[in-house]
């Protein structure tokens, strides 16, 4: 998995992005979208704390048509 792109599409609490980023090493990247704002900023604090610097966090709606913004941020 090492080097791999996710998204975690409706992160919530992060439980998964996280595992994600230690999946996919320092040369992956993952893509926490949530709708919940101060979910995001929990998971990217909780990721920097861990030095977990490839989270992305995106904030963004999966019930909407483009609303996840994948295309914008990958």
């Amino acid at each position: 998995m090492d080097g791999m792109k996710v998204a975690d599409v409706g992160a919530g609490s992060g439980f998964y992005s996280l595992e994600a980023a230690r999946k996919v090493g320092s040369s992956g990247r993952v893509y926490a979208i949530d709708v919940q704002k101060n979910l995001l900023e929990r998971l990217r604090s909780q990721a920097i704390s861990e030095g977990l610097g490839n989270v992305e966090v995106v904030w963004g709606n999966a019930e909407k048509i483009g609303g996840t913004k994948v295309r914008e941020a990958w």
